[in-house]
């Protein structure tokens, strides 16, 4: 298709016939509406997207119900108060008498009826809004602009924008949405911790049920899909929508679904017969603990305190990076000949500048206005490298430091009885016999024990996985800055995909690697 004297047609969609909406004949129809959710291939071209109620045609040119005149089915096209007009004008003219505007609307309401029974009208049930020229199932306050009108808003609009995203605070702006909803995180986090703690409780008393009722439901939800699958392919064969042809396409996808999940049901059965004594296994591994972490409830609290940690470092990181990033010198760069290059003819550079300059009070202004950048050398990439690296190692030495002192509360209380104590005490002989414990003050012993005697150990593991994670980073860097291109390429060196395949496979070498280190 030959875009050249009308670019706006890269946005506009086509219909089931691919015919593009808003073109040629169809240009006062210009949104694509999907009347079927089921159907995404049977779009229609309306004039505006409809709402709950409405009743949206098909764009195919037929003849006239009931003369010789033809027309597009969108002839019939009726809201939901001309579908009440024309309900009550088919009444009054079946009498007998009806003006001539009735006899009107009796005629094309009778045409919607018969469209309807066709499948070539179709009744709205969801409120939709324009987006791309597309009416998605939601709605909008204002529909689509072009890169012109939004280029000419008046200066007010553009101050009001300015004043609305606060361009004197980075941060304001960046956690906006946090410190306005910062209730609901809050006790979406204080719920996830209450149900967790009860996760842990139920898993002591009833885990066996648990796991088995969780092993039933994934085989139940492999066959429920696979139904829905199948009844969906059957709806898709049976209800033929006229000029349809990229249903087929549906058919075959939801066969596929059918088939893989049916397949996935049968197989998932065998695999669960086959490691049942492995599961057996696992519960009573699972039941053994939870009964740690219920006879330590202090261990409730180290995620959440690894994760605040976690986001300093992460805040700290951030506040490195653009000091690192902005080490250089600031210089204004042109955006004319960019905005010619990409825009072509189709946007006046110097209405830009004008309508932008007046909304801030500015009248001289040049190609470089409010556009610069910051010089890129060498050495700054090499202290993002380390800032990069830093910020891994610290985090793993976090979470491993995390990792210790739980290890450490579950191995005091697990060596804390033997089981011939434990016997001895269920038989009722106190004084020779003991349950598991942990006293009071375990944690913090553990702490304490990580930095006397292990702590070297936690930077040395730490730093191994670091290295290991910087390394990946450095060769995904590798491959998408600079080995990326070759994929695209039709005629290269037998050498250059090798190499991409070897780097490929050195990344998922270092994922195991690291998999070892931390266990």
């Amino acid at each position: 298709m030959c875009i050249r004297d009308s670019p706006n047609r890269i946005l506009l969609p086509s219909n089931f016939e691919d015919r593009l909406c808003g073109d040629t004949d169809l240009v006062d129809y210009p949104n694509l509406f999907i009347p079927l959710p089921n159907r995404i291939e049977y779009g229609i071209c309306a004039k505006s997207c409809p709402s709950i109620g409405d009743y949206v045609c098909n764009n195919v040119v037929e003849t006239e119900i009931g003369g010789s005149a033809k027309f597009a089915n969108t002839h019939y096209d009726h809201t939901d108060a001309e579908f009440s007009v024309g309900k009550s004008a088919l009444s009054a003219c079946a009498s007998g008498s009806c003006t001539t505007v009735q006899q009107t609307n009796a005629n094309r309401f009778a045409g919607l009826l018969k469209k309807l029974g066709d499948f070539k009208c179709f009744y709205v049930f969801y409120k939709t809004g324009p987006t791309l020229h597309r009416c998605l199932p939601f709605d909008f306050d204002t529909s689509n602009k072009t890169f012109l009108e939004l280029a000419n808003e008046s200066s007010s609009t553009l101050s009001s924008l300015a004043d609305t995203l606060g361009f004197g605070s980075f941060f304001a702006r960046g956690f906006a949405e946090v410190k306005q909803c910062w209730i609901s995180i809050a006790i979406a986090c204080g719920t996830a911790a209450i149900l967790s703690i009860i996760w842990i409780m139920l898993l002591r008393w009833i885990l066996a049920p648990i796991v088995y009722t969780v092993i039933v439901l994934i085989f139940v939800l492999f066959i429920v899909i696979g139904v829905l699958a199948l009844l969906q392919a059957n709806n898709l064969e049976d209800v033929k929508l006229p000029g349809d042809s990229g249903t087929e396409s549906q058919v075959q996808f939801f066969r596929a679904i059918e088939y893989i999940c049916f397949g996935l049901a049968a197989v998932y059965v065998v695999l669960v017969i086959v490691v049942i004594k492995r599961i057996r296994i696992a519960i009573i591994l699972m039941e053994e603990s939870s009964k740690a972490f219920t006879a330590n409830p202090g261990l409730v609290i180290l995620p959440p305190i690894v994760i605040v940690v976690l986001c300093g470092f992460i805040a700290l990181f951030i506040v490195v990076a653009v000091y690192i990033q902005t080490i250089g010198n600031l210089t204004a760069s042109e955006v004319t000949a960019a905005i010619v290059r990409t825009a072509d003819s189709y946007v006046n550079v110097s209405e830009i500048e004008a309508a932008a300059g007046a909304a801030y009070g500015e009248t001289n202004l040049t190609d470089k206005f409010n556009i610069s950048k910051y010089d890129a050398a060498t050495s700054n990439k090499a202290l993002h490298a380390y800032n990069f690296f830093m910020f891994l190692w610290a985090a793993n030495i976090m979470i491993m430091f995390a990792f210790f002192v739980m290890a450490a509360v579950v191995c005091t209380w697990y060596f804390s009885a033997t089981g011939v104590e434990m016997d001895k005490y269920e038989s009722g002989d106190s004084e020779n016999g003991r349950m598991k414990e942990t006293k009071v003050g375990t944690m913090c012993r553990a702490v304490c024990i990580a930095f006397r005697y292990h702590l070297g150990t936690i930077l040395f593991g730490a730093l191994l996985i670091a290295i290991i994670q910087f390394i990946r980073a450095v060769v995904l860097y590798i491959e998408q800055q600079y080995l990326q291109k070759w994929k695209n390429l039709s005629l290269i060196h037998i050498s250059e995909p090798t190499r991409l395949l070897s780097i490929s496979y050195a990344v998922f070498c270092l994922k195991k690697k690291k998999k070892k280190i931390e266990k």
